[in-house]
């Protein structure tokens, strides 16, 4: 496996910013490696994308030089183990509410002693052919993220115990899902929702963890980071959308 250069970033205290696409285009992998973005994600919970296509988009992202991140659709173990093994630098990982979903998903993406992910000659452990797989276990253990979601108004009142849990990388704030569990979905401008944000973000910093967050825009990503955030990402497609826009309007002024 290779040296993680986004938590590299993080434990330096740099923070990092990735957009999340949910197709299989890998032509825009390359196209952000060359934008100079830290990393890329590839969403298997939202859109088509299987355990195949993203194997293969880890792929040119690494070709292209930028890390992969996957999102995962379950927190099961097997389907957090099928996805790990693509290859990909870490996991985002849904609905992470209780100590024992933050336990499930450590213990499934994380090999012996960390947890008990299934271990066979994969991808992600160069095929067996980089090394003897007990010393490529515990490369995987020290390189690998988890990135859990915290996306449910169950998960802030439980979030003590989740930051208790060792092996999690990043506590992402899932503002979408996060505002539909509290009966506002999608009013991000809620100041119910924004104060929930505001104080999770606080708290999961106050106890040494990194937070993430998901930037609309510059600006939002900016405000995130002064605040302390540690992991932002954005989505591709309103980045096209706002490229594609921004081209019109200066094209066709009204």
């Amino acid at each position: 496996m290779r040296k993680n250069l986004v938590k590299e970033k993080i434990l330096a205290g740099k923070p990092v910013i990735g957009p999340i696409m949910g197709f299989n285009a890998p032509i825009l992998a390359e196209l952000f490696a060359y934008a100079g973005y830290d990393f890329v994600i590839f969403d298997a919970e939202h859109g088509p994308l299987t355990e195949e296509s993203c194997e293969n988009l880890v792929r040119t992202a690494e070709a292209a030089g930028i890390p992969a991140i996957v999102r995962c659709p379950q927190n099961v173990p097997q389907v957090i183990l099928r996805f790990a093994d693509t290859g990909c630098m870490g996991l985002h990982i849904p609905q992470i509410n209780t100590r024992q979903d933050a336990l499930t998903a450590v213990h499934s993406m994380k090999y012996h002693p960390m947890g008990n992910r299934g271990l066979a000659g994969i991808r992600a452990l160069g095929y067996g052919a980089e090394g003897p797989l007990s010393e490529q276990v515990k490369i995987a253990n020290q390189e690998s993220m988890v990135i859990a979601h915290i996306e449910n108004i169950q998960a802030v009142k439980n979030l003590k115990e989740l930051l208790a849990v060792d092996g999690i990388d990043v506590y992402f704030i899932g503002t979408s899902d996060l505002s539909h569990s509290m009966g506002i979905p999608a009013q991000y401008d809620h100041p119910e929702l924004k104060a929930v944000v505001d104080q999770t973000m606080k708290e999961i910093i106050a106890a040494g963890k990194h937070v993430g967050n998901i930037a609309r825009n510059g600006a939002d990503a900016k405000m995130y980071i002064d605040k302390g955030s540690s992991y932002i990402i954005v989505g591709a497609a309103g980045l096209i959308l706002s490229g594609a826009k921004s081209f019109l309007q200066a094209a066709r002024p009204a």
